[in-house]
């Protein structure tokens, strides 16, 4: 998870950046639901990498 939290963040083109959001976003919640990661916390990490994504010029 922190890799792929690592690799949005590091992104430089928004397009590339929106399809590893995808990604990232998909796999933090999987490890929601499986109980490895707090609802709370898988929340204010997609929270963190969409204004990221979203601020890229």
């Amino acid at each position: 998870m922190r890799s792929l939290t690592r690799n949005v963040m590091e992104a430089q083109d928004k397009e590339q950046a929106e399809t590893l959001l995808k990604d990232a976003v998909s796999y933090i919640d999987r490890m929601t639901t499986k109980g490895l990661v707090h609802k709370n916390t898988a929340a204010n990490r997609k929270s963190s990498l969409v204004k990221h994504v979203n601020n890229l010029g």
